[in-house]
């Protein structure tokens, strides 16, 4: 598509790392139901008659864009490919989060920049859409994880998925003997990694994700074997799987 020129493109600079940190630290809260969004990220101008060029040149590929582009710092990681080949000389503003660049863009009448944002989003602001997934990689997704103070009991037979954090003595071997419960058991682990443990240098917590119901029996002993071989081992919930879209 050809569009009308903005001089910036804004996007956020995120929370991610904070927020796990955060997850790991609760105590009270158990991880509820996720969902995965399928991530379109796309430019949003406050500019006018871009509508009318949408019409006029939707069969067309090229982009321009000006000066300024606002987003997430994650948004814009995400479409840095397709921002370097299309719009090279653009600007690219880090903001807090990226409805909030698309909000800055109506209220202070930028007519010179675009945002990166959600469609929900453009449609929450009035503002008009240039171009649709602009992202670089089409299968990209992003999960979110719903909280609730309370356990939240999956139904039966549905097939789930457990997340944890646990952290294991600094020996030669922990960490193996740590995921040998899983393994031992075949527990399929979906996902693990590692976040510095705050106010102990050079330690660290893991966390895991792992297919599977923490009240199955195989799983609890599973956790039993886990908590024998960790310093600290926190269930953050199981929650129905998410099924990916086509």
């Amino acid at each position: 598509m050809f569009f009308e020129q903005a001089n910036i493109i804004m996007a956020t600079f995120g929370a991610r790392e904070a927020a796990r940190d955060a997850l790991g630290s609760l105590f009270a809260h158990e991880a509820g139901s996720p969902f995965r969004l399928r991530v379109y990220d796309s430019p949003i101008s406050e500019k006018d008659g871009t509508r009318e060029l949408l019409r006029d040149y939707a069969d067309r590929a090229e982009i321009e864009f000006g000066e300024h582009n606002l987003a997430h710092w994650q948004a814009l990681d995400q479409c840095e490919k397709t921002l370097s080949r299309l719009l090279p000389n653009v600007e690219r503003v880090q903001v807090y989060d990226t409805a909030g660049a698309v909000k800055m863009v109506l209220e202070e009448q930028r007519r010179d920049t675009a945002a990166i944002a959600s469609k929900r989003a453009a449609e929450l602001y009035g503002l008009p859409i240039l171009r649709e997934a602009l992202e670089d990689d089409p299968t990209n997704f992003t999960r979110f994880v719903a909280l609730s103070r309370e356990p939240v009991s999956p139904p039966a037979a549905t097939p789930c998925k457990t997340s944890l954090v646990f952290a294991t003595r600094n020996i030669p071997g922990a960490l193996y003997k740590a995921l040998a419960a899983f393994a031992l058991r075949e527990i399929d682990l979906t996902k693990i990694e590692s976040r510095p443990l705050q106010g102990s240098p050079w330690e660290y917590l893991f966390y895991l994700d792992f297919a599977g119901n923490q009240s199955d029996e195989i799983c609890g002993h599973a956790l039993a074997q886990l908590r024998e071989f960790s310093t600290f081992v926190r269930v953050l919930g199981s929650y129905p799987r998410a099924n990916m879209p086509a």
